[in-house]
């Protein structure tokens, strides 16, 4: 199907439901995800081999994909790349067998929007979805650009510019930096961040936020996230950013 039948394609079913892909080659685990799914108000397409994602994302636009890392045909890496190769702001919640802090940053740096650990609860799987889904739809119902200074954000496109110079984010990153300067009037907690990221406060994300905001200090300048010790973050000044890009 060519890019623009593709993209024409409603993220809802007729009736409404948002339309999910699963990826999971485990018989059990999938049937009984898709039957939760179903459940819950989604519309579900389940796949089991790593060969079959291209074409079903080609075929469909869904309103987020829950990719299984177990796939035997197709690497981790290789799958999360396969799903931004198709479309970069397809919306990916990754379920993988290993739970550690470190793996969870590879793989949101990688591209994932958020990260399931086997075993999974079904209506922790709903209520994630629901959280991606929610600010997939934020983001495409604005078509601001938002302006800090030399910082540029067009939402739409989920861009960021810098000095004029076009800045490659994942997911995370943007969303982070678009709620820092959508409340610049505001120090925003750690705790608050990561409700609006993730959906709830979690305590066992541990420096996940902090981790992007050194991602971001790196990738823009130093000084455009401000840390109020014991409280939480703020954007930098405007004046204090205007300098040269570095």
């Amino acid at each position: 199907m060519a890019d623009q039948e593709m993209n024409s394609t409603r993220l809802e079913s007729p009736g409404g439901a948002v339309h999910l892909l699963l990826v999971e080659h485990d018989s059990q685990v999938g049937a009984d995800l898709s039957q939760c799914l179903g459940r819950a108000g989604f519309r579900t397409d389940w796949i089991q081999w790593g060969c079959d994602l291209g074409p079903s994302l080609r075929r469909e636009r869904y309103g987020c994909v829950l990719l299984g890392l177990d796939l035997p045909d197709l690497p981790a890496e290789a799958a999360l790349q396969a799903v931004r190769g198709i479309d970069p702001a397809q919306s990916v919640i990754v379920i993988t067998g290993q739970g550690s802090v470190t793996e969870r940053i590879r793989l949101l740096d990688l591209g994932a929007d958020d990260h399931l650990t086997k075993p999974v609860d079904a209506q922790e799987v709903a209520a994630r979805v629901r959280a991606v889904t929610r600010r997939a739809q934020r983001a495409q119902a604005s078509a601001a650009t938002l302006v800090h200074g030399p910082l540029w954000l067009q939402v739409d496109r989920r861009s960021a510019t810098w000095h004029g110079r076009e800045v490659p984010l994942t997911n995370m990153e943007f969303w982070l930096l678009e709620t820092l300067v959508r409340r610049k009037q505001q120090v925003v907690s750690r705790a608050a961040l990561e409700d609006m990221l993730y959906g709830w406060s979690d305590a066992t994300c541990s420096n996940t936020v902090e981790v992007y905001v050194h991602h971001l200090r790196r990738k823009f300048d130093r000084h455009l996230i401000h840390t109020v010790r014991g409280v939480g973050y703020q954007i930098g000044r405007e004046h204090a950013l205007d300098g040269p890009a570095p």
